[in-house]
C-alpha cells in the first residue's frame, strides 16, 4: 500500500482444520530505501472451536511507527516503533 493511498478492508473467514494466521511487512522509507521495517502478525485464530467472527482491527502506519485499534470507536494509539534495519 503507498502513502496516502486509500485504506481498505480484508474480510475473510478462520479455516477450520488450519489456524489462520494474518502478517504484514510494514515498511518505511523514501524511494525504495525502506529503512524501517517492521514484521507484524495482525491476526491469529483463536482455539478451533471457538471463532472470532465480525471484528475490525486498525492498523495505521505513520513516521512516528505503527498505531493500533480494535475497533471504529476507539481511536487507535502508538503499537509499535519502527525497528531499523
Amino acid at each position: 500500500m503507498a502513502f496516502n493511498a486509500t485504506p481498505y478492508v480484508i474480510a475473510f473467514h478462520d479455516e477450520i482444520f488450519y489456524l489462520t494466521t494474518w502478517n504484514c511487512l510494514l515498511r518505511q522509507g523514501t524511494n525504495n530505501n525502506n529503512k524501517f521495517v517492521y514484521d507484524v502478525q495482525m491476526y491469529k485464530a483463536g482455539p478451533r472451536l471457538i471463532p472470532r467472527c465480525g471484528q475490525i482491527r486498525i492498523w495505521t502506519a505513520t513516521i512516528e511507527g505503527i498505531y493500533f485499534a480494535r475497533d471504529l470507536d476507539t481511536p487507535p494509539v502508538l503499537a509499535l516503533r519502527w525497528i531499523e534495519k
